[in-house]
């Protein structure tokens, strides 16, 4: 078969782009002229849901033309002639088209009902937000005015009213009058639903007077004898009750959006009179700056002010705004804010019931979790309720200790509000850090709960001992749930590094994936399951139990680390293929990232050198995953080199542990060449007089007959090995003399007496190189640096040079511009032309 010419091939495929365009544009105009006709057919709906599912699976937004684009706007607001289902299908395709850049701006329904349909798409395309205020104040005034039996219009109206708040919370969409209006409403669906329930299905029906009353239930079966919360149970729920369990719902965030608008005019009215405010004593997260710019048009702007503050905004203007407003201060009026204390109260009081079923025990523990977040939000407002509050709050923790979501919440509210009520804090943080997380840190809802606690209070928690006593407890939910907290903790590690903690905690962070593995093989035990037997058997054995109760403690403060490491590595070995495992070790190196900042940030070369001997320690025991000690070592080299390099003469603090650690052989096993290479360029690199008086003659002899044993050890392990025998990154590896040979001829350029031994060192090595069975390439490399180090150390003044930069200069053109001979500038070139430069 004959090769077709390219050209051909090339037109062809264009034809056929260009009859595809044809048919798409064709197809939209049959969509265009289907929905914009007033007879209908029955494939309108059917070509509107193909579009729907081509711009939904469409990454970029397909090119729609504008013209149906207005149409389908225009369909999607007109209730009185379109059905429910098309207005329905056009607001989809819509709210995924955009934004729409050429698309005018979408006006407002005249039909309120219609608001929550269209209201995605206008809050996404439109950026005037006289529009979105002028759509919240109708939807506010739809829900004065409407029916409890109107719930199909209610609840979207009142779940968008939430929604827009939360997406504007820094700006007045409605105004006070409106705003008392909804809080009154709120209130009243909240307390005063009906206990009754309704003897017909959905839709709701009135109930006829003739007929007997059939009263809601409560958790335990009982019948209702107080008014109806979200906790009580009914065959058939009414439209006030819905709109009650509706209210409860958006409840937390409708009081942060209106505590939001109200702090924000107290601001202005107190730097208005050039004070900074402060509510119930803790500092406004809009003291340090206030905006007083006019309002932007997008909402992901800097934060709007209700009211803006310019020169004609006087203080009696803002006497009369914040007199306005004092209505609505403390989450609208006081009756409000009652109906919501009650409420929760009434919440509380009905956890007293034992449920008759599982899953009414788990929404009993949402609405308790949402009731103490509610108390807690309006106390912070109102710190006058904490007190009166805390007798209830205490007796629920009393009788929670089953339920250790809730506990966690109690705890908060106590640690937020403990110096009012004469609490001791941290008596309960003890409780539930050192027990209740040893036992459920593989309860996914209170581990993500404990993980958003200690986000929120980090800067509280990092005065006491929280972070710093219990990060083993903290680290057992992260190495149960790897991948999803990595981030997480990457943020709070920080908070758990102290001058007494780092050691521990680098030790901790190494040992993560025998955490994870000891964790999945003592569940595993309790399941009797056999999987990974030897683990489990390990974790049941008597003699093991010291091993696994160190690594399994709740506390820190115990030890660094155990000697019997390398035993614990290997009972624990089998797990090293389970997921969990696996990925507890890809998650680690960027924890010890994390970490090394977070260690050198704190300025402190008393905290680096204390982790020097740990890292060179750790190198060598790591648990045993190929990637995992990879990553690992990469990230403890960079760390080294870091330290060195804020604190040079930190490597005489360490120069015994260095000089035991390059003259072991176990510092060599296989795949920690690479690590060990550094070791010996930071040595040659630091090694310096200039740097520490204590580097002396005596210290480079030192490291020099070290470097000298290893380089004559390692050519002759090189020497006569086959190619073919030869592991690609042995023990012994070409880069590995380079490296010993070059911090050699450093060493010897800062103490001269050593360069006659090191030039013929260097010439040994390199005769027995050559007649190895080295490849050419790595043969190449050996000479060539043999003989530009020899050639160098023939002149010694040039050699302190050559081997001695400048701390500062790690660009080879800078270390170019500072040379003016041209005997060693050549040498320098053929330095960094080489494919192993001075640094690794």
């Amino acid at each position: 078969m004959s090769e077709q010419n390219p050209d051909v091939i090339i037109s062809s495929l264009y034809a056929k782009g260009r009859e595809r365009n044809q048919q798409i544009v064709a197809w939209y105009d049959k969509v265009f002229q289907q929905v914009s006709s007033r007879e209908r057919s029955s494939d309108t709906l059917v070509q509107l849901r193909q579009l729907f599912y081509i711009v939904l699976v469409n990454i970029d937004n397909p090119a729609v033309p504008i013209h149906l684009v207005e149409i389908l706007s225009q369909t999607a607001v007109d209730s009185e002639r379109e059905t429910l289902k098309l207005r329905w299908l056009c607001a989809a395709i819509l709210r995924d088209l955009a934004p729409i850049p050429s698309l005018p701006t979408v006006p407002l329904p005249p039909d309120t009902a219609t608001l929550p349909l269209i209201l995605p798409f206008i809050l996404q395309q439109s950026v005037n937000q006289r529009q979105i205020t002028q759509a919240a104040t109708q939807m506010v005034r739809c829900l004065a005015h409407s029916s409890p039996q109107e719930l199909d219009t209610l609840v979207p109206i009142l779940a968008c009213i939430s929604n827009i708040h939360h997406v504007y919370r820094d700006v007045r969409l409605i105004g006070s009058e409106e705003m008392n209006t909804l809080n009154k409403q709120l209130g009243v669906w909240l307390r005063f639903a009906p206990k009754t329930q309704i003897t017909g299905g959905f839709p709701l029906t009135k109930i006829q007077k003739k007929q007997p009353k059939n009263f809601v239930k409560e958790l335990d079966g009982a019948t209702c004898q107080d008014f109806f919360t979200c906790l009580n149970l009914a065959s058939n729920y009414g439209g006030e009750q819905m709109l009650n369990i509706m209210s409860w719902s958006l409840m937390r965030n409708w009081i942060d959006c209106t505590y939001s608008q109200w702090e924000t005019v107290e601001i202005l009215f107190l730097a208005s009179r050039g004070s900074t405010p402060s509510i119930s004593g803790r500092e406004s997260p809009f003291s340090q700056s206030i905006n007083t710019s006019p309002p932007d048009t997008t909402p992901s702007s800097s934060p709007v002010p209700l009211i803006r503050a310019s020169s004609s905004f006087t203080n009696e203007s803002m006497d009369g705004s914040l007199a306005r407003l004092s209505t609505s201060s403390k989450l609208g009026n006081n009756t409000f804010q009652e109906r919501i204390i009650e409420y929760c109260q009434r919440v509380i009081d009905q956890s007293q019931r034992k449920p008759l079923k599982k899953e009414d025990d788990d929404m009993l523990q949402a609405c308790l979790i949402e009731a103490v977040i509610l108390i807690d939000r309006i106390c912070i407002r109102d710190g006058g309720l904490s007190s009166k509050l805390f007798p209830t709050l205490k007796r629920l923790l009393l009788q929670s200790s089953d339920r250790d979501r809730v506990v966690l919440h109690l705890v908060e509210f106590f640690l937020h509000h403990g110096d009012a009520i004469a609490f001791d804090t941290d008596k309960a943080l003890d409780s539930f850090f050192g027990s209740n997380i040893a036992n459920s840190y593989h309860n996914q809802g209170l581990a993500m709960d404990t993980i958003l606690f200690g986000l929120r209070n980090a800067n509280t928690l990092r005065e006491g001992s929280v972070f710093t006593r219990y990060f083993p407890n903290w680290l057992k939910i992260l190495a149960w749930s790897p991948v999803t907290y990595v981030q997480d903790f990457q943020q709070l590690l920080p908070y758990m590094l102290t001058s007494t903690t780092a050691l521990e905690l680098l030790h901790f962070l190494l040992d993560l994936p025998c955490l994870s593995a000891a964790l999945q093989a003592q569940q595993y035990s309790k399941d009797g399951l056999t999987t990974f037997s030897d683990s489990v058997q390990a974790c049941q054995e008597h003699s093991y139990q010291f091993v696994f109760n160190f690594l399994l403690r709740n506390e820190a403060g115990q030890c660094d680390t155990i000697d019997k490491l390398d035993s614990l590595l290997l009972l624990l070995s089998d797990m090293s293929s389970h997921p969990r495992v696996l990925a507890t070790c890809d998650v680690t190196p960027l924890l010890l990232t994390r970490y090394f900042q977070a260690l050198l940030s704190a300025n402190s070369k008393l905290l680096a050198s204390k982790v020097v001997p740990v890292i060179l320690e750790r190198s060598r025991q790591l648990y045993n995953v190929i990637s995992f000690r990879r990553d690992v070592r990469t990230e403890l080299r960079s760390a080294l080199l870091s330290i060195f390099q804020q604190y040079p003469d930190v490597l005489m603090d360490h120069a015994s542990e260095l000089l035991e650690f390059v003259g072991q052989h176990s510092s060599l096993s296989a795949g920690n060449d690479g690590f060990f290479s550094y070791v010996v360029f930071l040595i040659g690199e630091y090694a310096r007089a200039s740097i520490d008086a204590r580097c002396n003659s005596e210290t480079y002899d030192q490291f020099y007959e070290v470097f000298e044993s290893l380089a004559y050890e390692a050519s002759a392990s090189i020497h006569g090995r086959p190619v073919q025998q030869r592991p690609q990154r042995g023990v012994y590896s070409a880069k590995l003399v380079v490296m010993l040979l070059t911090a050699m001829s450093k060493l010897a350029s800062r103490s001269q007496t050593l360069i006659p031994r090191v030039i013929l060192c260097i010439r040994k090595v390199d005769q027995q190189t050559a007649d190895s069975s080295l490849s050419a390439s790595d043969k190449r490399i050996l000479c060539s640096r043999a003989s530009q180090l020899i050639s160098a150390l023939r002149l010694p003044n040039i050699a302190s040079i050559v081997f001695n930069p400048p701390l500062d200069l790690h660009m080879p053109n800078v270390i170019l511009n500072q040379v003016n001979t041209a005997q060693y500038l050549s040498l320098i070139n053929s330095e960094l032309s080489s494919n192993y430069a001075l640094r690794p």
